[in-house]
């Protein structure tokens, strides 16, 4: 390093500046005495799996309250935004619903006619949306929509193109059906949303709607652990020492455990209605107007409603459980069925009746009508819980009930249940999951501290599940106010002439008084003589034995003469 004629104190510097501190760390790595380098391979992957959880755990630690705020508060918040848009713009939001599906229709059987060699595309029309996209996106963005764009419209091979083509008439008309069936069933659609409108003054009365879901959820979430720690105790081998004795004690577990899942939604779905038909027949019929100073923003003043669903509950608990536990048992045999047919298909993926084409195919029917009994019974006893919450009645009863309400109003059940899913399973359900991890993503993305060490996607794809749990949780409470209402409203109807328990904003919405408006001082003509007669405090005129029309009978301050 130094020269000849170099000085010693520029020797020294020189040597001070070339020493390097260098640290030694020796990494041992232990295999077990019959490994291969198929074990080890596996275990290198168990560790990047290791390590990845052990990120994403930093991630949302270091930004748990920024997880929490958006995963639980916000999904709240939203809800009421949510309820209020509802009461203002029920029509407009429901009416584009339906028009944003007919549309997705459309747009399938264009894509399935395009597969099907029925429409050409035109050669400039992908460059002329990238440009579209460019304009008001990234140029990587846009080139990548376009490529996506032009895979989707590329015609198929002539292998699948007959495919296509049963799938384009199948689209093509199921499309038509659709829109056909919104034309004829407008009244229906009509009545929805002003069914839709009137669910949502429940708030105003018992704010505490939207918070209930978390008791469901925690419960829920309380009786999975003790289920997966209960089947991986049964699971162990030095337990039960394995064999049958195992496999129908795992069976049983989960089949209770699932048993208690669905007993406890059947519980809190009958406790909201419960508490939502106590609204509609006492709060809801007030003759002080639609959001009058006595009635707008009571549950705010009354302990935010939690004192009526606390009755509603002791109601359902002291009451209904018999019935809720067997309604919940007819979902959980419909589940267990599933679920076994599932293992059954798992256990014969790698033998020869796997490679048969009937074998599968009738696998796969078998898993579709088991899905559409059990979404069938989830459908007939969901509305039987309604009919327990109203009327007090078995569950077999309810049912009963239930299938006389389907067949007497079916274009009106039917519209009922498409909006409820278009309401709280996609507006609410799939929204509000996105918009909260994509506020989250955004947020934590411009800390320049959070992102020196951390990744904000781990913490957004916390919020997006967190989200997801409690949506769905209020969706619920949506689903069982518009299905409580909608049972209510009619039943009015049906068994009241008029109605007692309608508001005004609801009988005017559904036509009520349409016709005595119109009749104007004629309209106790067009009356029934049983109805005039019993408005008048009189007896109902008797048919006479020589069919002569009946005597109408008066009422006097002496009695009633013929």
């Amino acid at each position: 390093v130094c020269a000849e004629d170099t000085g010693s104190a520029v020797c020294d510097a020189q040597e001070k500046a070339c020493e390097v501190a260098v640290r030694v760390e020796t990494a041992q790595t232990f295999l077990p005495a019959d490994g291969d380098e198929t074990t080890d391979a596996l275990t290198r992957k168990l560790a990047q799996y290791v390590a990845l959880t052990l990120r994403m755990w930093d991630s949302i630690a270091a930004s748990w309250r920024v997880v929490l705020a958006l995963g639980v508060a916000l999904p709240v918040a939203l809800g009421f935004i949510y309820a209020v848009l509802l009461s203002l713009f029920a029509g407009v939001v429901i009416w584009s619903l339906l028009a944003l599906l007919l549309g997705g229709m459309v747009l399938l059987s264009a894509i399935l006619c395009v597969h099907a060699g029925w429409l050409d595309v035109p050669t400039d029309a992908y460059s002329t949306l990238e440009g579209a996209l460019g304009a008001v996106a990234s140029n990587d963005t846009a080139a990548m929509a376009s490529a996506q764009a032009e895979s989707l419209l590329v015609p198929a091979g002539s292998l699948s193109k007959d495919w296509y083509v049963v799938f384009a008439v199948l689209s093509i008309a199921a499309t038509l059906v659709m829109l056909l069936w919104f034309c004829a069933s407008w009244r229906a659609i009509r009545r929805a949303v002003a069914i839709t409108e009137e669910a949502t003054k429940v708030f105003s009365t018992l704010p505490s709607l939207m918070i209930w879901p978390f008791v469901e959820l925690g419960f829920q979430a309380a009786w999975l652990v003790y289920g997966v720690f209960g089947l991986a105790v049964i699971s162990y081998p030095p337990v039960w020492g394995g064999g049958s004795t195992t496999t129908l004690l795992a069976l049983a577990h989960v089949a209770g455990t699932l048993w208690a899942i669905q007993f406890i939604k059947a519980c809190d779905y009958t406790t909201m209605a419960a508490a939502v038909a106590y609204w509609f027949v006492t709060t809801n019929v007030e003759k002080d107007g639609c959001c009058g100073a006595a009635k707008c923003c009571r549950g705010w003043s009354s302990g935010l409603g939690f004192p009526k669903l606390l009755d509603a509950a002791w109601t359902v608990s002291t009451r209904h459980l018999g019935s809720l536990a067997f309604g919940s048992a007819c979902i959980t045999i419909c589940q267990l069925l599933r679920l076994v047919l599932y293992a059954v298909h798992a256990a014969t993926k790698q033998t020869k009746a796997d490679r048969n084409f009937l074998v599968r195919f009738l696998f796969k029917c078998a898993m579709c009508a088991l899905w559409c009994l059990e979404k069938c019974v989830e459908f007939v006893s969901y509305y039987a819980y309604v009919h327990i919450a109203i009327d007090g009645t078995s569950f077999c009863v309810a049912c009963r009930d239930t299938f006389g309400l389907i067949v007497k109003y079916p274009a009106q059940t039917a519209i009922n249940s498409l909006v409820k899913r278009l309401l709280c399973g996609v507006l609410l359900g799939l929204s509000t999951p996105f918009l909260a991890s994509a506020c989250c993503f955004l947020y934590l993305d411009s800390l320049d501290d959070f992102t020196a060490s951390h990744s904000p996607l781990y913490s957004a794809a916390a919020v997006f599940v967190i989200a997801w749990f409690v949506a769905s949780g209020i969706s619920n409470v949506f689903e069982a106010i518009l299905d409580t209402v909608y049972l209510c409203a009619f039943q009015d109807m049906d068994q009241n002439s008029p109605p007692r328990y309608l508001s005004a904003s609801m009988r005017s919405a559904l036509g009520i008084d349409a016709a005595s408006e119109e009749a104007g001082g004629s309209a106790e003509y067009f009356k029934k003589a049983s109805d005039r007669h019993q408005q008048a405090g009189g007896a109902v005129p008797v048919a006479r034995e020589d069919g002569q029309p009946p005597m109408r009978a008066i009422s006097t301050s002496d009695g009633i003469r013929a």
